[in-house]
This record gives structure tokens, C-alpha cells and sequence, in this order.
């Protein structure tokens, strides 16, 4: 009895120490300046749009490129304040409490551990840069948990809201392709994924599709079609990136946690497929490198969650390995962090 009660008031401890961890990290978002970064400039820029316009018609609504969520919220909020910031934080405290709160305590069992990898690989990326893809992707968390647990209507309710959030969290429905099972016909849906993929590249490909594109909304056509972040560009780096990521499909491969629950194996093994699917969507559609980046992040920020997870029930044996390539990705992730963002010393 006494037994349980320490349990039970050790994981509240824990839950309000993750709180009040996210609140910390959630309230960066207000002390930023639109020279922060890219993202943040173009997030206050439009915040202003939308606040000056408030969509007098709908032409207003359409020439905007934001998805209805960060409209209605940056209008809710426009009327007690100017800057963006607070919008960004809402999306990043939602976006924490979700990641490092809520999820882990139904898969994870060193939490602290949790918090400060994923801290180190895609909190500064997503939660203080790419606040929109960060509160979808948090959202999409929720799908994979309803999937793990037979609620294939919760997940695709899931799926659609998050959408409200980034449009490329439709890409997030093929999910119903792994949906806890692995089996030999896993590898079938790959091929079909792979498949989809092929046909996907080629269409873009054909001048057809780009003129119907581009008359329809030329904006959207020069970011389809945009070079920036192409993987093309080295095959050094190509090799490279696939060389790291299908070290961290090996490290976490599903065989190693079998003697886990069979809800954390069947999240497992949804993460586990959606993050090899990333690797599929980056090279294949690496020619149009800006969307080939995009969705391919809404899948690969499941790797710090992948990791703990394995590490959480790997036996003993596999842990110290798993330890030494959750450095890698730390490093990894810290290296790619300050290159894309130079000068920031307190990160």
C-alpha cells in the first residue's frame, strides 16, 4: 500500500516537473525577435496581414498561405497584442505537454532521459522555429497512440485536425499501413509506399502537372518546385544521411523490445515504419527539395521517441549500445542545429 502511494506520487512529481519544464522551453517563444530566423520574420509579417485585413472577403483568406489555425488564433489574439510571439508560444507549450508530457507517460520509462534528448535533437528546430509543423506533428502524436490502440477513427479525426495546423499532416495517413502489426507483409507496404512514391515524383516531374500548378497558384508551384535543401546536390551527403538513419532503424529495430507491452510494441512499431518511410520520401522526392524536406520531417522528429523507447525496454545487454547511438543523434542533430542557426550561444 505504502508501496503504490510512492509510485503514484512519484509519477505526479515527474508530470508537474515536465510541466513546468515545458512552460520554461514554451516561454522562449516570447522573447523572440522576427530576425530569429526565416520562419519567425514570415510569422509576423502575415500576423500583422491577417490583423490588418481581419478577411474583410474571402480573396483575403485565400491569398494567404497559412493553414486556418494560425489565422483564427493569430486573430483571437490580435486583439490584446501586436507581435506573433504569443501565438508561437501557445502552439509550442501544446506541442511540449503533448511530446514530453502526455505520450511518454503511456510509452516511455525514463521520462527526464526523454525530455533531455529530445531538448537536444528537434526542440530548437520545431518549437522554437517551425511552431506550425511542431503543434501538427504533437497532434499526430495522439494519432499513433489511438492507431497502437484499434481507434482508427480517433486517428484520422487526429490526422485531419493536425492538418489544421500543417497541411502535411495528411502524409500522416499512411500510417494505416503499419498499424502495429509486423509481419512479412510489412515489407509488401513498403514497396507500395515506395510505389506511390515513384509515380508521385514522376507526376510532379511532367510539365503538365507543373503548368496546371502554376496557373492555379504560382506561389505554391515556386515552393513545389523549389531546389533549396536538394539532396542532390552531393552524393557524399546523400550517403551520409542514409548511412545515420539506417543506423538508428538497425538500433531500434522492433526484434529488441519483445518483451514489451503489446501497446508500447504496436506504437513501436508504427513510429518505427514511419520513420523508415521518411528515409523513402527524402531520397525519392529529393528533387523538389523544400517539400521533400517538409514531409519527410513529420515522420523523422519520431526519432528521439524511437530511441527511448528501445532503450526503455531493450534487455540490458543492447542498453549500452543504444546509449552510445542516442549520443550520435544528439551530436548529429546539435551540428545540424548550429549550422542552420549560427550565433545562438545559449542553446
Amino acid at each position: 500500500m505504502i508501496s503504490a502511494r510512492l509510485q503514484i506520487r512519484k509519477k505526479t512529481l515527474v508530470a508537474l516537473l515536465g510541466l513546468f519544464i515545458c512552460l520554461c522551453l514554451a516561454a522562449f517563444n516570447l522573447i523572440r525577435t522576427p530576425t530569429w530566423s526565416t520562419d519567425v520574420f514570415e510569422y509576423q509579417i502575415s500576423y500583422e496581414l491577417i490583423n490588418e485585413t481581419k478577411f474583410r472577403d474571402l480573396a483575403d483568406f485565400i491569398q494567404l498561405s497559412f493553414e486556418p489555425a494560425f489565422i483564427f488564433t493569430s486573430i483571437a489574439t490580435g486583439y490584446f497584442t501586436k507581435s506573433v510571439n504569443f501565438v508561437l508560444f501557445l502552439f509550442a507549450l501544446v506541442s511540449l505537454v503533448i511530446k514530453l508530457v502526455y505520450i511518454p507517460s503511456f510509452y516511455v520509462k525514463n521520462k527526464m532521459v526523454f525530455i533531455l534528448a529530445y531538448i537536444l535533437t528537434y526542440y530548437f528546430l520545431l518549437e522554437l522555429t517551425q511552431n506550425r509543423i511542431a503543434i501538427a506533428t504533437s497532434i499526430l502524436l495522439l494519432g499513433y497512440h489511438f492507431l497502437a490502440t484499434k481507434r482508427r477513427i480517433l486517428f484520422v479525426g487526429a490526422v485531419i485536425f493536425a492538418s489544421l495546423f500543417h497541411y502535411t499532416a495528411v502524409i500522416a495517413l499512411l500510417a494505416l499501413l503499419f498499424d502495429g502489426r509486423n509481419d512479412r507483409r510489412t515489407i509488401i507496404r513498403h514497396a507500395v509506399l515506395l510505389f506511390i512514391l515513384i509515380v508521385s515524383y514522376l507526376a510532379l516531374k511532367s510539365s503538365i502537372i507543373f503548368s496546371v500548378i502554376e496557373s492555379l497558384d504560382p506561389k505554391k508551384a515556386s515552393y513545389i518546385y523549389s531546389t533549396d535543401n536538394d539532396l542532390g546536390s552531393g552524393l557524399v551527403r546523400i550517403t551520409s544521411v542514409l548511412i545515420y538513419q539506417v543506423l538508428i532503424l538497425i538500433s531500434c529495430r522492433p526484434s529488441l523490445i519483445k518483451l514489451a507491452p503489446p501497446m508500447v510494441a504496436a506504437f513501436h512499431n508504427i513510429i518505427f515504419n514511419l520513420y523508415a518511410a521518411s528515409i523513402s520520401i527524402y531520397f525519392v522526392l529529393n528533387s523538389f527539395g523544400v517539400v521533400a524536406v517538409r514531409l519527410a520531417e513529420v515522420f523523422r522528429n519520431l526519432e528521439p521517441l524511437l530511441l527511448i523507447i528501445t532503450l526503455s525496454y531493450c534487455c540490458k545487454k543492447k542498453k549500452l549500445l543504444l546509449v552510445f547511438v542516442i549520443l550520435i543523434s544528439i551530436f548529429v542533430n546539435l551540428q545540424k542545429n548550429s549550422n542552420l542557426y549560427s550565433g545562438l550561444f545559449f542553446y
